[in-house]
């Protein structure tokens, strides 16, 4: 049989001279014209990742290239040896941080007999092994949705490029480290100069079932879904079957079964994947992933989530059983007698939307004797209740990773040490733009005065991290009732702002002629906690109404 030129390479790396060994690979073992086998083979590589003996994660020979944007490096031996060694470095540092000195990370040169040669922590670098580290992130291997099972379901995986191989359970922490100490990257401010590669392997080593550093990751199937839609693939279905052998909190994944038939359109398969969401688990989950977002527009129906287009954040927390609660205490109701491309629930209409912020534009310079930043500062102060609206609103009330904030007040306190360090410029524009919104408190406390009060242990690049997931994605809006929120960039005036009973999040919808778009989920401080329901509840006659909206 014909094999591809990397396979060949690597089958060529990983044998043996001296002794037989057995290798299983799916471009070899799988028949990939064969759909019925595809489909059957694919089912089982939870199977066969978990009951390996060892799963070896080839990235390459040592002089591959690298494709990192548009620049393409070539890899030197010296510089794989750099890469894994900044890799045991970071590694090496936080164990020593963490009083766990007797462990230590290696990684090894494998000769052709299967005798290894153990290297350490290169200690006096200047930075390089660190920075070939990121580069390493950059790889393509750490980019594929199929490698997912590779790494979290090995019982011992191996990550080997050319003769060099080192632990994933190494790659795998040192990628949480960066993660959660940016200062560890070099040359890197923020969590979005990370490479894409590294956040995966982070979420990666946390779903890992080897790892015993971090608490494993649990998500639901919807969950799982959202959480790795920044991986790729060349077939949109493989966004979904890529994931099955991967334990979820539901049995969502347990009853799919891949169909690689031409006849059977990624977009089907996306809709039969979200109704089964709606059966099995009972939950909107899901509806949180879709939406137009930009310039995208979705071929399918509009609640129906495009898997296979990038979105790497949503407002809906990733943590089980925490977050917001904008309408989950009520059951979801739904017509079951809806038409195909059609979701009929049920929720009510909050208010629409009067205007909104222009899309930031972060390449321009913002003048720090801007006028409005002066009036702003000096005006008399807001409430503490307001400028804990503000900061939440502004983060979508999370962290960053799409965690809850856990601690308002040390976010409340990052925000104003933002706001007195005149940093980050588009999130001052955001504060401008609230202060049409936002009544004064009354008192002679100006806001400069009152900031530095509650500024105390603040830390502004912390507060900038929480708000650059979502900067690009969405931007504040307005309604004609002046409730205030974040919502996808492409809304437009006379968008609806509804809950759905069952959702989490509240959501924006657009009126057509045969139903509602889903535009996409939106952040609302005043409606996160049940407000809605509890209103409905107490005043059945008033303003809001429960109704049946039609989503196409």
């Amino acid at each position: 049989m014909v094999i591809s030129g990397s396979l060949y390479i690597a089958l060529r790396e990983v044998r043996r001279s001296n002794d037989s060994r057995v290798i299983w690979a799916d471009a070899i073992c799988i028949n990939q014209e064969d759909v019925k086998e595809r489909g059957q083979q694919v089912a089982l590589m939870g199977q066969i990742f978990s009951g390996a003996w060892q799963v070896i994660i080839w990235l390459g020979e040592e002089t591959d290239r690298c494709i990192c944007g548009k620049t393409v490096l070539k890899t030197s031996l010296s510089s794989v040896s750099k890469a894994f060694s900044g890799v045991c470095s970071v590694v090496n540092d936080w164990l020593a941080q963490c009083g766990q000195e007797a462990l230590e990370a290696t990684y090894s040169d494998i000769s052709k007999d299967g005798q290894s040669a153990a290297h350490h922590a290169s200690t006096d670098d200047g930075g390089y092994c660190r920075s070939a580290m990121m580069q390493l992130f950059r790889r393509r291997w750490f980019s594929r949705i199929w490698v997912l099972q590779e790494a979290v379901l090995a019982r011992h995986a191996a990550v080997q490029l050319g003769s060099y191989q080192i632990p994933w359970e190494w790659v795998g922490l040192a990628a949480a480290i960066v993660v959660h100490k940016p200062e560890l990257s070099p040359n890197s401010f923020g969590r979005d100069m990370i490479p894409t590669g590294a956040m995966n392997s982070y979420l990666m080593y946390r779903l890992s079932v080897s790892q015993k550093c971090f608490p494993q990751l649990e998500f639901s199937f919807a969950q799982l879904l959202q959480v790795t839609r920044q991986f790729e693939s060349k077939e949109p279905k493989d966004k979904i079957y890529g994931l099955l052998g991967i334990e979820t909190t539901d049995s969502v994944g347990k009853k799919i079964v891949p169909d690689y038939r031409e006849a059977t359109t990624s977009e089907k398969v996306y809709e039969d994947i979200a109704r089964l969401m709606l059966e099995s688990a009972s939950s909107l989950t899901f509806l949180s992933g879709a939406g137009t977002f930009g310039d995208y527009d979705p071929t399918g129906p509009s609640w129906v989530p495009s898997w296979h287009k990038r979105r790497p954040w949503t407002i809906l927390p990733t943590k089980q059983n925490s977050g917001f609660q904008c309408a989950s205490a009520a059951p979801m109701e739904i017509n079951r007698n809806s038409q195909a491309g059609e979701l009929v629930l049920r929720g009510v209409i909050v208010d629409c939307i009067y205007s909104m912020q222009e899309r930031r534009d972060y390449g321009r310079i913002f003048d720090q004797n801007d006028k409005s930043r002066e009036k702003l500062l000096n005006q008399p102060r807001w409430s503490k209740e307001a400028w804990r609206k503000c900061a939440l609103t502004l983060t979508c009330g999370g962290e960053g990773r799409a965690y809850p904030v856990d601690d308002e007040a040390a976010h409340l306190a990052d925000l104003a040490a933002l706001v007195l360090s005149g940093s980050a410029h588009w999130i001052m524009r955001d504060l401008i733009a609230l202060r049409d919104v936002i009544e004064p408190e009354g008192d002679e406390t100006t806001q400069v005065e009152y900031l530095n009060e509650i500024v105390e242990g603040g830390n502004y690049r912390r507060y900038i991290s929480a708000v650059e997931p979502i900067r690009d994605s969405y931007r504040l809006f307005d309604t004609n009732s002046n409730y205030f929120g974040v919502g996808p960039v492409d809304m437009k005036i006379g968008d609806r702002l509804c809950v759905l009973f069952g959702a989490e999040v509240p959501f924006l919808l657009r009126p057509k002629e045969d139903g509602y778009l889903v535009v996409g989920e939106c952040y609302v401080h005043d409606l996160m906690h049940g407000e809605v329901l509890e209103k409905l509840a107490s005043d059945p006659g008033g303003r809001f109404k429960a109704k049946w909206f039609k989503l196409v």
